[in-house]
Parts: C-alpha cells; structure tokens; sequence
C-alpha cells in the first residue's frame, strides 16, 4: 500500500479546530495573558505532533495489518483519538504552567 497524506487529511482542519478550542478554553479558564499567549502558541506544535503521530501510526497499521484496518473506521477514529490526545496535551501543559508560577511565588 501507498502511503500518501492528502489534504482533505493534511491536518489543517485539526489546527483549525484546536486553535478554536483552546481559544475557548484560554477565554473561560485562564485570566494571566502570558499563558494565554503560551497555550496559544503551543497549537501549532502539538498539532504537528499529534498529526505526525498518526500518520506514523497509520503507516505502521497498514504495513503490518493491511490497508483496510488504515482506512474507513479507523482512519476516522483515529483522528478523534488524536485530536483528544492534542486537547489533553494542551490541558496538561496548562496544569505545568499554573504548577510552575506557583512554585516561583513560593520560593
């Protein structure tokens, strides 16, 4: 099978939707503006990430189960269990940031 990555499956539109739940999520959760600017910023990388990740995991799927366990179903669960990944990533980078200054103002 070839693999090929193409734009309907590029990973924009996971940017597009993880850049708009972490505006929400920054708007309503977070009031420092540094680390609003951070967890925006951080969209980008773990979208990358996450979408590289599942096109590696794909591309391994395929190789060693056959193509049809890399595409219908599972490619389209796959992309919500990345995107979920990217979501929790986010949320746990949050959690690093608020730990971090917490700990600074302590000391």
């Amino acid at each position: 099978m070839k693999l090929q990555v193409v734009e309907a499956c590029s990973g924009i539109r996971s940017l597009m939707s993880l850049t708009s739940v972490c505006v929400v999520y920054v708007y309503f959760v977070e009031q420092s503006w540094w680390r609003r600017i951070v967890l925006i910023a951080a969209v980008f990388p773990i979208a990358v990430f996450t979408n590289a990740l599942r096109v590696a995991l794909t591309g391994l799927i395929a190789n060693y189960r056959g193509p049809v366990y890399a595409e219908g179903f599972m490619h389209g669960f796959s992309g919500w269990l990345v995107f979920t990944l990217a979501v929790v990533m986010l949320i746990i980078l949050h959690r690093i940031l608020k730990i971090k200054i917490v700990k600074m103002v302590k000391h």
